[in-house]
């Protein structure tokens, strides 16, 4: 009993010892999710909302890193499969304990849809992010992991989606996640989508050519977005603003030389469509606006920027 204890008391010293702490203390953090220490996991992060941390930090900088110290440490030999999984659950048990009783502040940003492709079983990264989205003013459908491709474009083209959020931990996943994404830019409706995670690290960006949002740091992804979307929102007759942007589109159609079937064909739009929009009568999703903004070169802000 003794030996065994202190073999225990070994693991534990290795782990605390491989993991890289900030300004929260990390490595008892894992120590104590990794023994199931629920009580005193709660104690050591409401320390830390007592000390005026807000639960978005609390999110950003000490449970996503101490996930990924987890899965490095279960990597590494240190943890086996069950302590991994323990340490996890006791994490998400404590999101779901900060995050249940927020309610986001002042109007709602847009609509996002996040799951993972067929293949991707990490669920609790994307929960988390769900979660950032939902208190920063987003209304969230988290789909969970595996999603079928046929499945979740149905769900999109039954649903007001702005934002679809894919995430994916394993390099190996990446085809799900551009079978995704080929299928979505090939619907009727426009959808914004984004991609983030561990997996994407090194993953050479003309393979991401068709993503519309890399995520390398989820604070500013989810920043980027709420962004795109809100200047998308203008004040005034929508009429006026139809006819605004549509006169903005032809404008720069024109200064570039360009004809409609250009323009339509840079963009992945019809040129039908394209004739709609630079005569005010199309209505205009964040997606749209994207599509003709990227094949002008210009970002949205610059598209519909009235100076």
């Amino acid at each position: 009993m003794i030996l065994s204890s202190c073999i225990r008391e070994v693991q534990l010293t290795s782990i605390s010892n491989s993991i890289n702490n900030n300004e929260y203390n990390l490595s008892r953090y894992i120590t104590l999710a990794v023994e199931g220490q629920i009580d005193q996991v709660s104690e050591l992060v409401d320390s830390y909302i007592n000390e005026g941390k807000t639960v978005k930090d609390i999110l950003l900088k000490m449970f996503m890193p101490s996930l990924v110290n987890i899965g490095e440490l279960w990597k590494k030999g240190l943890l086996n499969i069950a302590e991994e999984h323990l340490a996890v659950t006791v994490t998400l048990s404590q999101i779901e304990r900060l995050t249940q009783s927020l309610v986001p502040n002042g109007e709602i940003i847009g609509t996002a849809a996040i799951c993972t492709p067929v293949g991707e079983k990490h669920f609790i990264g994307p929960k988390v992010v769900s979660e950032l989205m939902r208190i920063s003013g987003w209304n969230v459908h988290f789909l969970g992991t595996e999603m079928p491709t046929d499945d979740l474009i149905l769900f999109l083209g039954e649903k007001e989606i702005d934002l679809l959020v894919l995430s994916i931990t394993l390099e190996e996943n990446l085809p799900g996640v551009l079978e995704i994404i080929t299928a979505v830019k090939g619907m009727d409706k426009s959808v914004v989508t984004m991609l983030g995670g561990s997996g994407i690290v090194g993953i050479d960006e003309n393979l991401l050519s068709g993503v519309d949002i890399i995520s390398k740091d989820v604070s500013s992804a989810i920043i980027e977005a709420s962004r795109l979307v809100s200047s998308t929102t203008l004040n005034g007759n929508l009429e006026d603003y139809l006819s605004f942007i549509g006169d903005k589109v032809k404008r720069t159609r024109i200064l570039k030389g360009w004809n409609q079937q250009k323009l339509a064909d840079e963009s992945g739009l019809d040129r039908t469509y394209i004739s709609s929009v630079e005569n005010g009568k199309q209505n205009l999703t964040l997606g749209v606006l994207l599509r003709i903004g990227n094949a002008f070169g210009i970002d949205i802000q610059t598209l519909i920027n009235r100076e």
